[in-house]
């Protein structure tokens, strides 16, 4: 098992998921904003490679595969997000996204939790 995998595994068993927003306002999410038909939770983002001034998102999903989304601010307030890939094994999320990002992130996560205790 990996360092990242049990990460996966720790981070599952804290964090909450819940359906992303798919359209929707940054200043004002409502619970009925339409949602993306997956539960999940944030991990990192990175911007687009295509030059467009779109962003690429990672998220955990329940199962402990990843989910990559693209969301493009239509103004500085107002979104769409849509799922571009929704079924990465950790082994394969590192070929996207940076697995030391990956792995602070979580990191961070578990310290938060612990010094809540």
């Amino acid at each position: 098992m990996t360092t990242l995998d049990l990460l996966i595994r720790k981070v599952s068993k804290i964090v909450i998921f819940s359906n992303p927003i798919s359209t929707g306002n940054l200043l004002e999410q409502r619970p009925g904003d339409p949602r993306l038909p997956m539960k999940a939770y944030f991990v990192i983002l990175k911007p687009s490679t295509d030059g467009s001034e779109k962003f690429h998102e990672l998220w955990l999903k329940q199962d402990g595969q990843f989910a990559v989304t693209e969301i493009g601010y239509e103004t500085q307030v107002r979104f769409t997000r849509k799922v571009i890939q929704s079924e990465i094994k950790s082994s394969d999320v590192t070929e996207q996204f940076s697995r030391f990002e990956i792995e602070e992130r979580f990191s961070n996560v578990l310290q938060k939790h612990n010094h809540k205790r």
